[in-house]
């Protein structure tokens, strides 16, 4: 359940002196806290989260108590997150509700019902209070919305423009169709769904007319038997790679973060921004890289297993050289081919398919049988983590590790054929002695 609560934090032992006062709002795993500008009391009229002292005010000239205050804050926060639901970037949301007027305003020919116009706004108004990749995602639901509205021009004479109240079911239906002759996955459908949804919902937020069906829609199942498991790296297979000699630092660098990526656990926007200070060591010894999700914000604490303890030895205590996520997507096939990695797997691969009306290259997900190393890219070394470590450890200390909210989420990152699946589980009665 969504709580907000205030408190202090003492900066000095004299109770006389004025202390900030911190807001914090937590709703599951969403957890932000910051200082509340221009509001601050002294630690000898402050207790349990409020102002000792009912009647006093900030300044004299104040028209409102401290304590009122603070509960028109809370009441504030509470209704801007049932209305937006934020996903990420916590305390920038949380400072974007407290300070309204920092936030970039739309302009009034925004508010429209138009939905290709009115992404603009909606773009505009989020861009700082939600991480690059929510506004990729914004920006590509629009593009393809853009796209699927000239497809309805250029077929339907009496088409003109989409509006918020065509969002129906039948409206679903069709676009869904489209999506499939775009040859875009499911999961790529629904998350464009998920996007519009929201964008709809902002717009009803603002007294524009949508159509109701909208507020319904779920995600469409998107397991497919038929799509293969996105590939893994084994133990056995990390280490070969972690032997193999490499002919050039660039790709010895790549083949580090490799590993660095297989355990750990996390995200590529992650992994690769780890930096030296990340690292603490406990009074026990004992080894851990602390950092906070970009994409949700959680703050980790996960423990340097020997593999990664190997690799920053490797490079006097450091991690290795910084590389952007295309070259490490580039060198990392490379690295995999060099150590052998050529078995043929069924995958799909993204692949040339055409041009669209611009003269642009389209590229899809194709499926059809490759060589391993063509197959792994940035996202392998989380794949690999849950994989290799799912039955050997408590789930519930994998999710830790990973970051996961639900097992659902987790199961989904398991890459185990069913054979493997069987004679892991094999593996475990066989300890208990069955």
């Amino acid at each position: 359940m969504a709580s907000v609560s205030f408190s202090q934090r003492a900066t000095s032992k004299d109770k006389n002196k004025l202390n900030s006062i911190y807001v914090r709002f937590r709703e599951k795993d969403f957890d932000a806290q910051i200082k509340i500008p221009n509001l601050a009391c002294k630690s000898s009229d402050w207790k349990d989260g409020k102002c000792k002292n009912s009647a006093l005010k900030m300044f004299p000239t104040d028209e409102e108590t401290i304590n009122t205050q603070l509960s028109k804050l809370e009441a504030k926060i509470l209704e801007a997150f049932a209305k937006e639901q934020p996903e990420t970037n916590a305390n920038e949301w949380l400072k974007s509700v407290i300070q309204p007027d920092n936030n970039i305003q739309p302009a009034d020919d925004n508010i429209t019902d138009n939905v290709i116009e009115y992404f603009a706004g909606y773009v505009e108004r989020k861009e700082k209070i939600v991480t690059k990749n929510t506004l990729k995602a914004n920006s590509f639901c629009k593009s393809v919305l853009e796209r699927y509205q000239n497809h309805l021009l250029e077929n339907r004479k009496s088409f003109k423009k989409l509006k918020f109240k065509d969002l129906s079911n039948t409206f679903r239906l069709n676009f869904e169709k489209y999506c499939k002759n775009q040859h875009y996955r499911l999961t790529t459908v629904n998350k464009i769904t998920r996007t519009l949804k929201s964008v709809a919902k902002d717009a009803q937020s603002k007294g524009i007319e949508i159509h109701p069906h909208i507020l319904e829609w779920v995600n469409l199942s998107s397991k497919d038997k038929s799509k293969p498991k996105d590939p893994y790296l084994s133990f056995d297979e990390l280490k070969i790679i972690a032997a193999k000699e490499m002919p050039n630092n660039y790709l010895d660098n790549a083949r580090d973060w490799l590993i660095i990526a297989c355990f750990t656990g996390q995200r590529v926007s992650d992994y690769l921004n780890f930096k030296d200070d990340m690292i603490t060591t406990t009074d026990d010894g004992k080894r851990y890289i602390e950092f906070k999700q970009q994409k949700t914000g959680k703050q980790m604490r996960i423990p340097i297993l020997k593999e990664v303890e190997a690799v920053l030895e490797k490079n006097d205590g450091k991690f290795p050289r910084s590389l952007s996520d295309v070259n490490f997507n580039l060198f990392i096939k490379q690295v995999c081919k060099i150590a052998g990695l050529d078995e043929n797997i069924k995958g799909s691969l993204s692949t040339k398919i055409g041009e669209d009306e611009k003269g642009d290259s389209i590229y899809r997900d194709v499926i059809g049988t490759y060589p391993k190393w063509q197959l792994v890219t940035s996202h392998i070394g989380r794949k690999s983590f849950a994989t290799n470590f799912y039955s050997k450890i408590p789930i519930g200390t994998l999710m830790f590790c990973t970051g996961h909210k639900t097992q659902q989420q987790l199961l989904e990152y398991i890459s185990k054929t069913d054979n493997e699946q069987a004679e892991s589980t094999a593996e475990i009665f066989a300890k208990l002695d069955y």
